[in-house]
């Protein structure tokens, strides 16, 4: 196995997010990896091929929850969701399919959540999964996903708190 799929599995265990509230604060259950049928399946229905340390992040560490800003969002619907309740599946799906089909994110994946309705994405037709900030364009990417989430664990490897009574358990939105 990968080293950095190894220290994120060790960061994903010491390391979780956490709901806070005025009690104070607790890791929040993450989500289970995926199977590779799970996998393969997702990238079937987006017509993408995920990058191969996406892939051993999903099948070895978990369906999301872990990783920069709120975390790495999931590829199933059983996975980690971001503010709206979308995974980076279903969120792909939104902006690929009408009504509001666009093609200048096909094979753009949104695969974090960064806050305030904005995502990171991943391209996927680059050989090495360039990560594009917000506000910054594919030109301007100048990290891959490895060199993004090396920069992550060395910057202490904390996914950003969550506000427990905004959450459900498994990290999406509550519906009030």
């Amino acid at each position: 196995m990968d080293a950095l799929i190894k220290q994120i599995k060790l960061q994903r265990v010491f390391n979780p997010p956490q709901f806070v509230s005025e009690k104070g604060s607790r890791p929040i259950p993450l989500p289970p990896p995926v199977t590779v049928e799970e996998l393969d399946e997702a990238e079937k229905r987006m017509n993408l091929r995920l990058p191969e340390l996406l892939r051993e992040l999903y099948l070895y560490v978990g369906n999301g929850g872990f990783g920069p800003e709120y975390g790495i969002l999931g590829i199933t619907p059983a996975g980690w969701k971001d503010d709206f309740g979308d995974t980076a599946f279903s969120y792909y799906l939104k902006i690929i399919e009408p009504p509001i089909y666009n093609e200048n994110y096909i094979g753009l994946l949104p695969i974090c959540y960064y806050g305030c309705a904005e995502h990171i994405f991943l391209d996927c037709k680059s050989e090495d999964g360039r990560i594009i900030l917000p506000n910054e364009d594919i030109e301007s990417a100048s990290l891959n996903l490895r060199e993004w989430l090396e920069k992550w664990l060395n910057e202490g490897g904390t996914t950003f708190l969550l506000m427990e009574e905004f959450y459900e358990e498994n990290g999406g939105p509550k519906h009030i």
